[in-house]
């Protein structure tokens, strides 16, 4: 590698505060890193920021003194929808790209989130039957995907998924890397401690659906699903609601839910522990879904996790055989898996020695090592 500049990667992402999973991802990726003596600093990109002179200067702020410059992009980090913040980020790449020729650095994005193009087109189909913000949005989506892929030297993509939705898209297999998401290590604690501290019995079993609060992810599924359940089994909704939209589906699953059902809230970093390690079952309920930071949690803490049957589930299932099903937005579905895993010992401690397989083989050190391999490549 060429150590010439004082930083050998300049990493671009939110800050890991707890507020944002890229943002803490990054911290893991940063923190593996410096342990590889990788010399990394953090670029710190605010959420939403309605100014165009801020992405000039988070751009020449991310081509000083390095050799990489690696973004990690995800939709809502550079612009909501067809507000003006999503117009003024696509000045971010363009700019980085000129700015490679002149000061000799690469440019990696890890793309944390891809729309299909096959359901853009859908959309784009649709709007010329009756014009929409959606379809504009799709249209947006598109050429931000030009962009990206233009300017970036390497793609990486956290799951198979992705890699083949951008194969799909026309984007050259060669371009692309596939990296394990990867987590950091877990912190394991007692089990019946953990419960006391979130104010819960030890004797009752806590079934936990973890990460911001959105129609996407099946929050409603699951609430409704524990209506089913008696009180000796608490659910858990740990997570927060960020836009409006999002707060008032969260004011419609509190209106249904039942006493079993406990709205934690914002969960902090310190936190984490205590609610991965008070948790029985881990649920996603998902209705779509590409890759999921939380799904790696669960598995580092060796949770039994149900999720819905998903693509990207199944593929994950169909190599180590480490998840429970249920139909995708089928309430009794959810309810008979949770039931059935609840009452059978031998399915939890099957899933339980999955986790450790699949942990061992897509940890952050795993991950990281794929990055390095891709920063040597590149330098």
């Amino acid at each position: 590698m060429n150590h010439s500049n004082e930083y050998l990667v300049n990493m671009v992402s939110t800050l890991p505060d707890g507020k944002c999973g890229i943002g803490t991802y990054t911290d893991y990726i940063n923190n593996e890193l410096t342990n590889k003596n990788i010399i990394v600093r953090l670029i710190p990109l605010e959420l939403n920021c309605n100014s165009a002179i801020y992405y000039f200067k988070k751009a020449f702020e991310s081509a000083r003194r390095c050799n990489i410059v690696h973004v990690q992009f995800e939709y809502h980090l550079f612009g909501d929808k067809l507000k003006l913040t999503g117009i003024f980020s696509l000045l971010f790449y363009p700019l980085l790209k000129i700015l490679s020729y002149f000061r000799g650095f690469s440019i990696v994005t890890t793309m944390h989130e891809i729309y299909e193009p096959s359901r853009i087109r859908d959309i784009i189909v649709d709007f010329t039957k009756k014009p929409h913000k959606k379809a504009l949005y799709a249209l947006f989506a598109l050429f931000r995907h030009y962009i990206i892929i233009k300017t970036s030297d390497r793609i990486i993509v956290l799951s198979e998924l992705n890699k083949n939705k951008l194969v799909q898209a026309g984007v050259n297999p060669g371009k692309i890397v596939h990296v394990p998401h990867g987590t950091d290590v877990p912190k394991f604690l007692e089990k019946d401690k953990c419960k006391h501290d979130l104010g819960i019995d030890s004797d009752k079993k806590v079934i936990t659906i973890f990460g911001m609060i959105s129609h996407h992810k099946g929050h409603d599924i699951l609430v409704k699903a524990a209506q089913e359940f008696d009180n000796k089994v608490v659910f858990l909704i740990a997570g927060e609601a960020k836009s409006d939209h999002n707060r008032k589906y969260l004011y419609s699953i509190k209106k249904m839910a039942s006493i079993n059902t406990i709205f934690y809230g914002f969960v902090s970093q310190e936190k984490i522990p205590i609610l991965f390690n008070a948790t029985d079952i881990m649920v996603l309920p998902y209705r779509d879904i590409s890759v999921s930071g939380v799904l790696e949690l669960s598995m580092s803490y060796n949770i039994p996790t149900i999720t819905s049957d998903l693509p990207y589930f199944k593929q994950i299932n169909d190599k180590y055989d480490c998840i429970l099903f249920f139909e995708k937005d089928n309430v009794i579905s959810l309810k008979n898996k949770m039931k059935k895993l609840l009452e059978n010992k031998n399915i939890q401690i099957g899933l339980i020695n999955k986790t450790g397989e699949y942990s061992s083989h897509n940890n952050i050190t795993s991950a990281v090592g794929k990055m390095i391999e891709l920063y040597n490549e590149l330098t």
